[in-house]
């Protein structure tokens, strides 16, 4: 269960833990309305925080909440928690209102204090602040706490003080992390025992508490955060809220034996009633029943009889004991119940995964791979004689469902029809049916099969074919397409322990650092007849590229905690001017001419009048992203003042951000339309909306991503031996042209006269480099993984009032600006190397899913919470990162296509 405000009441007060969909209404409304010990007094008050104290509306729930406004991270938060003392004492209990409703008993009152959590985030829980909040808190629970006493005096009142959750060291909570799920609650009052050493016979609980809370002399009794909805209901003597899932901790309570056991036994009469509506109603629905083995229907019916004789008999003790045995098994059938149709899911999306993986290298294998070889047999088997002329089929064939298939999806529906299975479990079989039945009528294309295998390996250029002696023949085409294969299902799996420890991607870099040095740009420069030029520009290349790596490498390695820094932010500010200088004396100088000459000279000047629009173009749309670079970096150091000094967001600070985010996305966005500086110019484009979404050295890895990714393209290009082409305005540098071509960066690249427009299996390392630079993207700043990483103050710039669903969005904004500049960069390499980027595409996504079929067999419903919930996280993200490079693709192929012009020959 998320460590969120509304899942942690639900739990506290409605004593169940409820399911994540409520995500989807931002932890405020409820998608199914509950039961909770409100509803269950004679009435009660909840006053505080909006969010929260809505939740537990109802006809015996009054409901007294602040302003949202008030929820303001740039503001002085002790407002929210005065607002409550004040609003008891002023409405509730200083007027007659209410006066027929005080008198009456099993009355409860909800008190919610936010500030703490309001300062947590702000300024993190070490902070003065917050520890000054702290002492200002102990004083407003004691005035609430004289201000019952003096109004009841009748010593009936009990009290419970407790949080939702807890916070982690940097002011974010979420996640399953000791620090966020374990937390204080003190208890006192009337029905509430004294404490008790921890040597005392009755302690049962053994722990070692922090030295600061000055407790070891007294015995701890833990509890579940949902057996707190069944003690407040057991001190107030009302029933427990429906379907809760608490037990009574009768250690804690000071009552007599025979009213603990009678408050087990009706607490396993209310977990065995559970337990049996579950159980009629699979039982009802499913024709091939198994039972719960540890529990029947019959066999606890006979068990609470028994107890309530023992307890008739003054068997307390024993009463007590199999009372408490039969909640723990009444438990555990229920979640058997809850998960009975697990391993029918588990079975069928495992082989929908498997479907869906096969029908991938089929139909890309079949659509962007060169099939001729495998067309001409093909026809050849069939008897055609022009099967050496003939065409390869580029449209995918599926003409009907295959028998076999068609067979097998009819059994399972007939068996899912006898089970009562609900309509998706009808979608998730057709998907696996669909998938191999496409298969199974394109096996001819199957990769795996030897003809396409082989046909496939001799195209493969991911490892050099060092010869082993003179004369003798390259290296065996399936060992390097074997090498190729192994090589991504092993970085697939370092990609998966990525998500537990981000220091794996350090490594995952220093692999990639060594790829220049082992590629064919590095055969060539070794060759006897290599120019000397070539061997030097060689050699830069590959070190400028080691050197980005092991720059980006070092992120990984740094804390996940980012305090305030504005230093780092104008140290990532001198790095995007430093872009920009390149852009300029790259591929906006004049020829023969020097940056100062080019811009400002009178000689300068007459040339730029002849030259192409495109010059000045570029000139006044860099000038432009420079000019919001600076605005937003005085964005943020004036906001960042106002917020430290507790004044609020000034309105023109918000209207700034708001602008400059705005025109990042609808803004104008590319003057130029050469490779180099059509990257230097996206970065520059998401670079001031990025320096506003920034606390510490998240520029700087801004800059050292965008210097990698713009070697990436470079490099690439020189491996694969292409010329790009130049501005539109200028004649096209035409791909295929035979003798030497002169680079854009001004280095002799030999041009190819044969540019295949298929992909091959090197094509796979270039899909495995950009999924490994989009989880670097991913988790170079955080640990996207845990809900912690999300930190709160990245959108003060533009938001301070609590706002679930807008502050999300600004931080998925965040998270998606690096993954589209690999998307971009990705798509230039496939755009200038002539590799079908849809294909291209398929291959990260079919890795993505072996990444996904990872992560689904690791979800666990039992453990911590820590335990269960970084499971169920890892997949869905897993999942969703499947979903976003769909959005990338789309992203690049506009932000790309658009503004790059090749030529190439055209396909065979």
């Amino acid at each position: 269960m998320p460590t969120e405000s509304r899942p942690c009441h639900v739990a506290m007060c409605g004593g169940f833990y409820e399911d994540a969909s409520a995500v989807t209404k931002g932890w405020k409304e409820n998608p199914v309305e509950f039961d909770s010990v409100f509803n269950e007094s004679t009435h009660s008050w909840a006053i505080g925080a909006p969010d929260v104290v809505q939740l537990f509306r109802g006809p015996r729930v009054t409901v007294l909440a602040y302003p949202p406004n008030y929820i303001d991270f740039a503001k002085d938060a002790l407002i929210q928690d005065t607002w409550v003392r004040d609003t008891l004492q002023r409405d509730v209990f200083g007027g007659s209102t209410y006066s027929a409703l005080l008198d009456q008993p099993r009355n409860v009152f909800f008190l919610h204090f936010l500030a703490t959590d309001t300062i947590g985030h702000a300024f993190k829980p070490r902070s003065p602040q917050y520890q000054g909040h702290v002492s200002v808190l102990d004083h407003i629970v004691f005035d609430v706490y004289s201000l019952f006493e003096r109004v009841f005096n009748d010593s009936s009142t009990a009290y419970l003080f407790t949080a939702d959750h807890g916070m982690s060291d940097k002011g974010s909570h979420g996640d399953g992390e000791p620090a966020n799920t374990r937390t204080p609650y003190v208890t006192w009052g009337a029905g509430v025992r004294h404490p008790i050493p921890p040597d005392a016979p009755d302690c049962k609980h053994v722990a070692d508490s922090p030295a600061s809370w000055h407790v070891d002399h007294l015995c701890r009794h833990d509890v579940q955060q949902a057996d707190l909805a069944a003690l407040m209901a057991s001190l107030s003597g009302i029933p427990f809220p429906m379907n809760g899932v608490g037990v009574v901790p009768v250690g804690i309570l000071s009552i007599d034996e025979g009213r603990k056991t009678e408050a087990l036994l009706n607490n396993a009469r209310q977990m065995f009633a559970q337990y049996t509506k579950k159980h009629d109603e699979k039982e009802l629905l499913t024709t091939f029943f198994f039972e719960y083995p540890r529990l029947t229907v019959e066999e606890g019916s006979r068990e609470l009889e028994a107890i309530a004789s023992l307890a008739h008999a003054r068997d307390y003790a024993e009463a007590q004991r199999r009372s408490q045995k039969l909640i723990e098994t009444a438990l555990d059938g229920l979640d058997y119940f809850q998960t009975y149709d697990k391993g029918l899911l588990q079975a069928v999306v495992v082989c929908g995964y498997a479907g869906w993986l096969l029908f991938l290298a089929t139909f890309v294998t079949q659509r962007y791979c060169d099939t001729s070889r495998v067309e001409s047999g093909r026809l050849a088997q069939v008897g055609l004689d022009d099967a050496a002329d003939a065409v390869p089929s580029l449209t995918p064939v599926f003409h009907r469902p295959h028998n076999g298939v068609l067979v097998a999806f009819g059994v399972f529906c007939l068996f899912l029809f006898l089970q009562h299975g609900g309509p998706m479990y009808y979608v998730y079989a057709a998907f696996p049916a669909y998938f191999l039945s496409y298969v199974l009528c394109n096996w001819h294309y199957f990769p795996i099969r030897p003809r396409v295998f082989l046909s496939l390996a001799k195209r493969s250029t991911l490892f050099p074919q060092y010869p082993t002696a003179v004369g003798s023949e390259s290296r065996p085409v399936a060992l390097t397409a074997v090498l190729t294969i192994v090589s991504c299902f092993c970085s697939a799996e370092l990609l998966v322990f990525s998500y537990y420890e981000r220091r794996v991607l350090t490594c995952i870099l220093g692999c990639i650092a060594a790829w220049p040095w082992a590629s064919h740009l590095w055969q060539r420069a070794l060759s006897r007849d290599a120019a000397p030029t070539l061997v030097l520009s060689s050699c830069t290349m590959a070190v400028e590229w080691t050197v980005a790596c092991v720059a980006c490498a070092v992120f990984p390695m740094l804390p996940l905690s980012l305090e305030e820094n504005i230093p780092l932010i104008g140290a990532g500010v001198v790095g995007l001017f430093t872009f920009a200088y390149f852009s300029i004396r790259q591929f906006s100088c004049l020829p023969g001419r020097n940056v100062y000459q080019t811009l400002f000279s009178t000689a300068g000047a007459a040339a730029r009048a002849a030259a192409s629009p495109a010059f000045a173009r570029s000139i006044i749309h860099l000038a432009f992203q420079m000019l919001l670079v600076l605005l937003a970096f005085w964005t943020t150091v004036h906001t960042s003042s106002h917020i430290a000094s507790r004044t609020g967001l000034p309105l023109i600070n918000q209207c700034l951000a708001w602008g400059v985010l705005a025109l990042a996305i609808v803004g104008p966005k590319i003057a130029s339309t050469h490779y180099f500086d059509l990257m230097c110019r996206l970065v520059l484009n998401f670079a001031p909306s990025f320096i506003l979404l920034s606390l510490s050295y998240e520029v700087v890895f801004y800059c050292a991503l965008s210097l990698l990714l713009l070697l990436w393209v470079v490099v690439e290009c020189r491996v694969r031996h292409r010329v790009v082409a130049t501005y539109r305005d200028a004649p096209t540098t035409t791909v295929g042209g035979s003798g030497s071509g002169q680079s854009p960066t001004g280095t002799n690249v030999q041009a190819t006269t044969d540019v295949p427009a298929f992909l091959s299996l090197s094509d796979a390392r270039t899909a495995l480099f950009y999924l490994s630079f989009c989880y670097l993207a991913f988790f170079g700043t955080g640990n996207i993984a845990s809900i912690t990483s999300f930190e709160l103050a990245s959108t003060y710039r533009f938001v301070t009032v609590f706002s679930p669903f807008s502050m999300t969005g600004i931080l998925l904004y965040k998270v998606m600006v690096p993954l589209i500049l690999v998307a971009c960069a990705f798509g230039i390499i496939c755009r200038v190397a002539n590799i079908p980027v849809n294909g291209a595409f398929f291959i990260v996504i079919g890795i993505s899913d072996i990444l996904t079929l990872n992560f689904f067999f690791m979800v666990r419903n039992r453990g911590s919470w820590q335990d269960i919930g970084m499971s169920i996280g890892h997949y869905c993200i897993s999942n969703m990162f499947i979903i976003f490079q769909l959005l990338l693709l789309a992203i690049s192929q506009g932000l790309v296509t658009r503004h790059l012009a090749v030529t190439h020959p055209k396909r065979r």
